[in-house]
């Protein structure tokens, strides 16, 4: 079975600095060689636009499932990942976790999670939620490469995941996912925006960026995550996102900022986050 969740145990997920599972080996070793030797080449991936340093492209489902040009082993993970029966997977898991996030979600549907009907996002209509897998190609680089600082996902989004496919012989460092916290439990944004300038929040841990790593958290208003700078390297950062969303957002930024930077700079000015 292709599932990156063949070796996830519920009984370890870790609750810190916000609820994640990471799973290190997730692919039986031949599965794992042999998507890692058929990973579409960045032609593929750009879409015949021209490879252009510290990019990053992205091919989703719609555009792999049924294409010639993809292994037949990578259609049959990205349509497992973006099926029903992976949506399943994430509830049976993190289930209770989701509906402390949010518990207005069932009602809001009229249905428990274990039931939310689902679509392969941009390809069938819209249900309940739209399911997708991302190959993500961040180009070679020979200096180094911010990827994204602290940051919440779109309030769309039920969860991330990360299939990590670091390729062999590359010795770069950082690209690392790294779980942040709110400073003080104060929530601050940039206006606008759902990024957070890092005065306001604290490195809490890095997951490196590992070969047949998998990594998945729900999203909520506490999920703050960033990648950290990537050294020069002659080699991409490959992985893959796992992604569900709904049509509206399950929570909003506004119910929970505390204030602007720059209005609690001034309330504020010696509470620990002056710059």
């Amino acid at each position: 079975m292709l599932s990156v969740f063949n070796k996830a145990r519920s009984c370890e997920i870790l609750e810190e600095p916000f609820p994640h599972l990471v799973i290190r080996g997730a692919l039986d070793d031949e599965v794992y060689r042999l998507l890692e030797e058929t990973f579409p080449s960045s032609e593929i991936l750009t879409q015949g636009r021209r490879l252009a340093g510290k990019e990053r492209y992205g091919y989703s489902a719609t555009d792999v499932i049924g294409n010639p040009l993809i292994h037949p082993l990578w259609q049959s993970f990205f349509s497992y990942h973006a099926s029903l029966d992976f949506l399943k997977e994430v509830v049976d898991l993190f289930g209770p976790t989701i509906r402390k996030a949010h518990p207005n979600l069932e009602g809001r549907f009229g249905r428990g999670l274990s039931e939310l009907r689902s679509n392969v996002r941009f390809r069938e209509p819209m249900t309940d939620i739209a399911m997708d897998v991302q190959f993500i190609y961040n180009s070679a680089s020979d200096s180094p490469t911010p990827i994204i600082g602290p940051h919440l996902d779109r309030p769309v989004a039920l969860y991330a995941g990360l299939f990590y496919l670091r390729q062999p012989g590359d010795h770069s460092t950082g690209g690392d996912l790294e779980l942040w916290r709110f400073k003080k439990g104060k929530r601050v944004f940039e206006p606008g925006k759902r990024t957070v300038p890092e005065q306001y929040a604290e490195l809490a841990k890095t997951i490196a960026y590992e070969a047949n790593t998998f990594v998945l958290f729900p999203q909520s208003i506490d999920a703050l995550h960033a990648v950290s700078i990537r050294s020069p390297s002659r080699h991409p950062r490959l992985h893959v996102n796992l992604i569900a969303e709904f049509a509206e957002p399950i929570y909003a930024l506004a119910d929970y900022q505390v204030a602007v930077p720059a209005v609690l700079e001034q309330v504020h000015p010696s509470d620990g986050f002056s710059q």
